[in-house]
C-alpha cells in the first residue's frame, strides 16, 4: 500500500520503521516524522502481526496522503531486530539519497533529519547522535551518549547509539544492505541490528558522524523492547545478557559480517580461545571509557570460570 510523495523537496529520505502493537504512540511518531523540515520523506513500514489498531492506523495515513509504503506478505519478523532485518532487505530505497530507521514510539524534532542530512553532506556515510529519553509517566527527561569518544575495535565489543538517531548514506546502507543479503542464513533471533551497523561501518572503514546533540525524543514505557538501559533496571539488563551469553554470542555473530581482517581475527580468535592475558593488555582499545574495560575483563574471567 503506498501513499503520496512529496517530490518538490529534493534531499529523499527513506525511513524504515518496524512495527508491532504500537497503538497507543505509532500516530504520534508519524506526525513528527511528516513534520521534519527541509528534506522529503517516505516511510517503509512492516508490521510484526499487531493485534491492535496499528496498522488500522498506518492504513489511515496513507488515505489521507501520506507517503508511507506497508510492506506485506514478507515471511520473517518475531523481533524487533529481525522485523528491522526484512525492512533492509525487502524496502525499495535505491532512489533515495539517505536511508535511516525509527522506533514506532519515539518523537523527532522538526530538524531530526534536516541537522544529520547537512552534516553527512560533508562527506560521512553513518550518522548518530544523542538521545533525550523521556518518560511521559514519571514526567523525567535526561540525555544519552552525548560524547563518544571512538577507540579503535570498540565496534567488536560495543554499539555505538540507538538504531534510531542513525542515518545512513544510500552507497554506505546498499553495501549493509548486501552483507546482511549474503550472510542471511546466520540471522537470528537475537542480533542487534544497530550494532552490526555500527560494527560493518567501522570494519570497512566507513565515515562515521557522532552527533552530541539530542534531536529526539526516546520514549521510555513497560512495552520497551529494550529502552535506554540506566540505572538499576539497566545493570540488571546487561547483567541477564551476560549470564545467558548474548553479549558473547552478539560478538561472534557479527564476525560473519565483518572483513575480517588480521587484527580482527587476532582479537576474536583470543576472545573465543579466552586468551585473558591479551585481552587485558589490549583492553583499553575494546571499550571507550576505564569502568567499561572493567566490566568487559569482568565478564572474561567470570566466561572462563564457568565455561
Amino acid at each position: 500500500m503506498i501513499g503520496h510523495h512529496n517530490e518538490e523537496t529534493t534531499t529523499k529520505v527513506a525511513v524504515l520503521m518496524a512495527t508491532f502493537n504500537g497503538e497507543d504512540y505509532i500516530a504520534e511518531q508519524l506526525d513528527s516524522i511528516f513534520s521534519q523540515v527541509g528534506v522529503g520523506v517516505t516511510i517503509y513500514a512492516r508490521d510484526d502481526g499487531s493485534s491492535d489498531s496499528t496498522i488500522s492506523i498506518l492504513e489511515q495515513y496513507v488515505k489521507s496522503g501520506k507517503s508511507i509504503n506497508i510492506l506485506s506478505g514478507i515471511d520473517g519478523g518475531g523481533t524487533a531486530a529481525k522485523n528491522f532485518k526484512e525492512l533492509i532487505l525487502n524496502s525499495d530505497v535505491d532512489s533515495y539519497d539517505f536511508v535511516c530507521f525509527a522506533d514506532q514510539d519515539d518523537i523527532w524534532l522538526p530538524m531530526k533529519l534536516k541537522t544529520a542530512v547537512d552534516i553527512m553532506c560533508q562527506g560521512y556515510d553513518l550518522y548518530s547522535s544523542a538521545l533525550t529519553v523521556f518518560s511521559s509517566q514519571k514526567g523525567s527527561m535526561s540525555t544519552l551518549k552525548r560524547k563518544v569518544v571512538f577507540k579503535e575495535y570498540d565496534y567488536l565489543f560495543q554499539g555505538l547509539s540507538a538504531g534510531c538517531t542513525y542515518v545512513l548514506s544510500k552507497s554506505f546502507f546498499a553495501f549493509a544492505r548486501s552483507q546482511i543479503s549474503d550472510n542471511r542464513d546466520v540471522l537470528d533471533t537475537r542480533f542487534s541490528h544497530d550494532w552490526l551497523i555500527y560494527t560493518i561501518a567501522r570494519s570497512f572503514k566507513y565515515s562515521i558522524y557522532h552527533d552530541s546533540s539530542s534531536k529526539i525524543l526516546y520514549r521510555q514505557h513497560s512495552l520497551n523492547v529494550q529502552g535506554s538501559l540506566t540505572g538499576i533496571q539497566g545493570i540488571l539488563y546487561r547483567t541477564k545478557n551476560i549470564w545467558d551469553n548474548w553479549y558473547y554470542d552478539q560478538i561472534m555473530f557479527n564476525r560473519n559480517f565483518i572483513k575480517n581482517t588480521a587484527d580482527e581475527v587476532i582479537i576474536l580468535d583470543a576472545m573465543q580461545s579466552k586468551n585473558i592475558l591479551f585481552l587485558i593488555v589490549n583492553c583499553l582499545k575494546f571499550r571507550r571509557s576505564f569502568l567499561e574495560c572493567i566490566a568487559l575483563l569482568i565478564f572474561l574471567l567470570l566466561r572462563k570460570k564457568y565455561d
